[in-house]
C-alpha cells in the first residue's frame, strides 16, 4: 500500500510489483500495490463563506484598514503529476467567472484572491515546471504567490 503515485512507483522499482489500477474493487490482489490517499479533515473548509453576503460580513479588515484577500493554497513538489499549470488555469477561470457574479465581482475587484503555491524542486525538470507556472500566471495576469 502506498499514499502516492511516486511512492507506488518507487516500491514497484524496488520490489518488482505491479500497481493495482482498479482500487475500488472488492477483492484486492495482495501482490499488487494499492494507492490509498490519506484522509483529509474537511470540516474546517465548511467555515468558509458560501456566498458574497457572508464574505462581506465575515471578511476582516487587516492592519492598514484594507480587506484580507481570499487565499487558495496548494502544497506539493513541482512535478508533472501535481499539475500546477492546471491549478493556475483553474484559478484564472474562477476569477473570470466570479467577475460576472454581482456583489462577488465587486469584492474581488476591491480585494482580489491570491493563489499560493508552496513547493520545492528536485531537479531541472521540476525547475522548468516552476518557471512555466510563473510564466503562465504572468501571461494570465493573475496574482500567484510561489513559495
Amino acid at each position: 500500500m502506498a499514499n502516492s503515485s511516486w511512492t507506488a512507483n518507487h516500491i514497484k522499482s524496488l520490489w518488482q510489483l505491479e500497481i493495482e489500477e482498479d482500487v475500488g474493487k472488492e477483492e484486492v490482489d495482495v501482490k499488487k500495490i494499492q494507492i490509498v490517499h490519506p484522509p483529509c479533515d474537511i470540516l474546517p473548509l465548511l467555515q468558509f463563506p458560501t456566498n458574497h453576503h457572508q464574505q462581506d460580513n465575515e471578511t476582516k479588515e487587516n492592519e492598514d484598514g484594507g480587506r484580507t484577500p481570499l487565499k487558495f493554497i496548494s502544497i506539493g513538489q513541482f512535478r508533472p503529476e501535481k499539475d500546477q499549470l492546471l491549478q493556475v488555469e483553474a484559478f484564472s477561470l474562477f476569477l473570470r467567472l466570479a467577475k460576472n457574479k454581482g456583489g462577488l465581482a465587486h469584492n474581488l475587484e476591491r480585494t482580489p484572491p491570491i493563489l499560493h503555491i508552496i513547493g520545492s524542486v528536485r531537479n531541472e525538470g521540476d525547475e522548468e515546471i516552476l518557471n512555466q507556472v510563473k510564466d503562465l500566471a504572468q501571461k494570465l495576469e493573475i496574482e500567484v504567490l510561489i513559495i
